[in-house]
């Protein structure tokens, strides 16, 4: 029964309502994924090690610049859901 206390806690679709995806967030996603798969049959002739490398590489860029564009409010809506604000 407390998980799912803590689950209606969780951060609910209505605080997005505001935030909108920017276009050049969408561009810089579809280039990343249009990347991975156009490197798909060179992976296939690599070594495979360095195919994982390269793709663990591409995502952790990924992730680095959502987390340098998004951290702030990241951390303001972690406060406001400690507080039970959210």
């Amino acid at each position: 029964m407390e998980a799912a206390t803590s689950r209606s806690r969780r951060i609910s679709p209505a605080l997005r309502q505001t935030e909108r995806v920017s276009p050049l967030e969408l561009f810089f996603d579809l280039v990343l994924a249009l990347a991975l798969l156009a490197l798909v049959p060179l992976a296939s002739e690599v070594d495979s090690l360095l195919a994982v490398t390269a793709v663990a590489a591409a995502l952790w860029a990924m992730i680095a610049v959502e987390t340098r564009n998004y951290g702030d409010a990241r951390r303001e809506l972690r406060a406001q859901v400690a507080r039970g604000e959210a």
